[in-house]
């Protein structure tokens, strides 16, 4: 096979060209390689695109539960899925020093006092509610999307951030 197509077993048939984001760098390749910064996941086959992890989820917003004293963050899912349809996410919880804070380094872990309801990691929903959250107390919360090849980048997930700060009551 020329370069840019590949054959996965020896034999008489054809050539096949490589898949999106993929190429080879010597005639007679077996599998195409991906592109850098593109990547397959190990249950891919060797025939299919290389792809990405996801960008960042849009459009964060937050709201008080008036009923249960929480906070509901909602979202829309990333615009570019990477070349995948699958895609999950994770909550990053930091407690800051003041609601005019200028570093997101300045803010702290949350630790194990927040709930997050129905869970904080491997989210499939656009939605989740904080709770046993502390009064008075400026919260920043970073929402990542991740999909089958985001632990092969060796960049961190992206993701979209909102703060909110909590009233007396």
């Amino acid at each position: 096979c020329p370069v840019g197509y590949f054959k996965s077993v020896s034999g008489s048939d054809p050539c096949s060209v490589c898949p999106p984001n993929s190429r080879t760098s010597q005639e007679g390749s077996s599998v195409c390689e991906c592109r850098s910064g593109f990547y397959r996941a190990a249950n891919d086959a060797n025939s299919s695109a290389c792809t990405t992890p996801p960008s960042s989820p849009v459009s964060l917003t937050w709201e008080y539960e008036s009923g249960d004293g929480g906070v509901s963050l909602r979202w829309r899912p990333p615009v570019d899925m990477g070349g995948r349809s699958e895609v999950w996410y994770g909550l990053v919880c930091r407690i800051c020093p003041s609601p005019t804070f200028s570093n997101p380094a300045a803010c702290s872990w949350c630790g194990e006092g927040v709930t997050f309801s129905p869970s904080q990691t491997n989210l499939k929903q656009t939605k989740v509610t904080l709770n046993n959250l502390l009064t008075r107390v400026t919260y920043l919360i970073q929402v990542q999307a991740m999909n089958e090849v985001s632990s092969l980048s060796p960049f961190p997930a992206r993701y979209t951030s909102i703060n909110f700060t909590t009233s007396q009551s």
